[in-house]
């Protein structure tokens, strides 16, 4: 399913990039002037960019499930992230000929309105699907990987022991996929999607940004421990890292405090919860 949903959203950009591409002229030229640049109006507009590449911390909730994963999972994080760069960077420089800055700021349906330019009614429709498609992809790819968070705290003794369930016949931990779906369909009935966006990308970055420091912790506390992993630049490459999740997560504290807040919030409410539960 996964890879078929991929496969198909891949097919679609494709037909929108060379289209665009064979159609388009440089409508860079019509573009008004920059605005002067802003870290932090920069840094807020990383929010919708860094949620468009989430998926690439997805792969490590699955690793206790992968075949060979010292090779495998470097491999496909690699692959996976340069794939998405490319793919998204055409996609960009294609939209760039076909419709001029102000008016890409001033569209919602960008790819949408791309087609429909030099494709015609077909070009709408075919944008539509593939959107249809990348949902059901996405949802599918998270419906794999998410519920492995809460089997791996219910098997560490921090979560119902439910959850650490596995399906008789299919060896997944059926149960912690079937909460995790109730829960999103409870979030989506809100239609609050960006704000939930926001929400997730605050919170996100926080951990992405103490478990990469966590790292050094550990290799300090623990040198005796196996490195399967060897991070080149080490502790400087994990260091830029950690400063990059502080500036960002600071950044959209300052500049948007109020879902910041509520990200915040949401995380400390789960912090009695977590002393309660290792007693």
């Amino acid at each position: 399913m996964q890879n078929f949903c991929t496969f198909l959203k891949l097919a679609g950009l494709a037909v929108l990039i060379v289209s665009a591409f064979a159609h388009g002229s440089d409508a860079r030229a019509a573009a008004a002037a920059a605005a002067p640049f802003s870290i932090s109006a920069f840094g807020v507009a990383m929010t919708s960019c860094l949620l468009s590449y989430d998926g690439w911390v997805a792969l490590s909730f699955m690793a206790g499930e992968v075949k060979n994963p010292k090779r495998n999972l470097t491999l496909a994080s690699a692959i996976g992230l340069a794939a998405v760069v490319g793919v998204y960077v055409l996609a960009n420089v294609a939209y760039l000929r076909v419709l001029p800055v102000a008016q890409i700021a001033a569209t919602e349906r960008v790819g949408a309105e791309v087609a429909e330019r030099t494709m015609g009614s077909f070009g709408a429709g075919l944008v539509s699907l593939t959107i249809l498609i990348s949902i059901a992809g996405a949802a599918n790819g998270w419906a794999m990987t998410a519920p492995r968070i809460f089997f791996a705290q219910a098997r560490d003794g921090l979560f119902f022991g439910r959850f650490a369930s596995i399906h008789p016949r299919y060896q997944t931990p059926g149960f912690s996929i079937l909460a995790f779906g109730l829960w999103c369909a409870l979030l989506a009935l809100t239609g609050t999607y960006e704000t939930l966006a926001s929400y997730a990308m605050f919170a996100a970055w926080i951990f992405y940004g103490l478990t990469s420091a966590g790292v050094m912790v550990l290799r300090r506390r623990h040198p005796e421990r196996a490195r399967p992993y060897k991070m080149p630049g080490y502790p400087v490459t994990l260091l830029l890292f950690v400063a990059v999740a502080l500036g960002f997560v600071v950044n959209t504290f300052l500049a948007t405090p109020g879902p910041a807040l509520v990200g915040t919030l949401l995380i400390a409410a789960g912090v009695p919860v977590y002393f309660v539960w290792r007693r």
